[in-house]
């Protein structure tokens, strides 16, 4: 279904109704697709958010977690980044659509729990990746959207790989699979009001994740990196202290992860895709 249609979401609604959500879809992109379409970006997830969860409180939904971003931070956050820092300054020009959208998304679980409606909690996850990502050169978060051009590069033959900035940016990266463990162990066991952040606490910097894949990839070329173009914040690791208190800690090594998503790449929709 889309999950822009407040009828269509009300359908499933009726048919099903689950006790438990897990309310992870949403409008994404990289950085190049955050500039381009930030309309896009603010108004498709809120529609998502909006239908989803009312529709959630309507029908009797037990539980609902929310997975929003820690985009929603302001770009000047003190580091590591509390979940109290959101709506502390002003956010990240590059990608303001996004991050204001799952903002009021954040807010709206917020109200929803506060006035009895529907139990809302919400996890702040860093930047994603694993297998059947979005493999799109331009669209891609930032490790499937590296595989995705450094394999184009790699059947090219192109001598050289272009990176936006100095690739001294660093960002807190973390797996798909550890990501929907520490979901299922917030469902479980938190329910607090205010946002819980759900990343690995290990920051790589981007040359450092760019040339690891060319590694993974087999591309040959010589990476250049072009600070003219912008990178969006310099560093935005999160405070991860509340849900390893939980009792979750990422477990998957990045590396194997790395060659299990270009493997998913390869044998999946995502050379298609990409």
């Amino acid at each position: 279904m889309d999950l822009r249609s407040p009828e269509q979401v009300c359908w499933w609604f009726s048919c099903e109704k689950p006790d438990y959500v897990f309310l992870c879809a949403a409008r994404v992109g990289g950085i190049k697709a955050n500039i381009a379409r930030p309309a896009e970006f603010f108004v498709d997830n809120q529609l998502i958010q909006h239908n989803v969860m009312l529709n959630a409180a309507d029908y009797g939904c037990k539980k609902l977690v929310f997975l929003g971003s820690s985009c929603i931070y302001p770009r000047s956050a003190e580091q590591p980044i509390k979940e109290s820092a959101m709506l502390t300054g002003p956010l990240e020009p590059t990608n303001e659509g996004y991050a204001l959208a799952k903002i009021c998304g954040v807010k709206l679980g917020q109200y929803l729990k506060r006035s009895g409606k529907l139990n809302v909690v919400s996890a702040m996850p860093g930047n994603l990746y694993g297998e059947n990502d979005n493999f799109h050169e331009n669209d891609g978060h930032l490790v499937p959207g590296l595989i995705a051009r450094l394999h184009r590069a790699k059947c090219d033959n192109a001598p050289e790989f272009v990176i936006w900035g100095d690739g001294t940016a660093q960002r807190e990266i973390l797996y798909s699979h550890d990501l929907a463990r520490a979901l299922i162990t917030v469902m479980e066991k938190y329910e607090d009001l205010e946002p819980i952040n759900t990343g690995s606490g290990e920051e790589w910097e981007v040359g450092d994740v760019a040339r690891t894949l060319a590694g993974v990839v087999g591309y040959k070329g010589n990476l250049v990196f072009d600070a003219s173009h912008p990178v969006g914040v310099t560093r935005k690791l999160m405070d991860n202290s509340k849900i390893f208190g939980l009792g979750w800690k990422p477990l998957i090594y990045p590396l194997w992860a790395f060659y299990s998503t270009y493997e998913n790449f390869l044998t999946g929709e995502g050379v298609r895709r990409g």
